[in-house]
């Protein structure tokens, strides 16, 4: 376990390879870009919030392995601010929010569920213990 989680602080450090020269009409390419994207900080959203739920701190006594519903709360609330990122632009200090409708509005909700998903599937590898199958309960014999 503490092999993957080395080599997924790797990936997680590692910037995304891109083809040199990069086309940005290619959308396979910005396709591959997108995902690798959304890999990457869904992994680190997953990680930031199994962290949370191991520290010691008073401040963080709030989320903990014991607070399943607190912690979803929260994986929530990083998928829409993970959502939101990716798909909102700085330029220089400034936050452009450019064609705010109901046509984007939609696809952002759908970027919301998926990174949640992501950031679960992120967890359940990387975080989770094994998956132990009860024992088997021998049949009464017939009397």
């Amino acid at each position: 376990m503490e092999h993957f989680r080395f080599l997924l602080m790797q990936a997680l450090a590692m910037p995304a390879p891109l083809p040199v020269p990069a086309v940005p009409d290619n959308p396979m390419l910005m396709m591959m870009a997108t995902f690798i994207s959304q890999v990457k900080v869904n992994g680190f959203v997953a990680w930031l919030i199994q962290k949370m739920k191991e520290s010691q701190s008073p401040a963080l006594s709030w989320i903990s392995k014991n607070t399943p519903w607190v912690t979803r709360f929260v994986a929530l609330a990083g998928a829409s601010f993970t959502a939101i990122g990716i798909h909102w632009t700085f330029t220089g200090s400034t936050l452009m929010v450019t064609g705010l409708s109901l046509a984007t509005i939609i696809p952002t909700v759908y970027n919301v569920a998926q990174n949640y998903l992501f950031q679960h599937a992120w967890w359940k590898v990387a975080f989770a213990g094994p998956i132990v199958a009860p024992a088997a309960v021998p049949a009464k014999p017939a009397a």
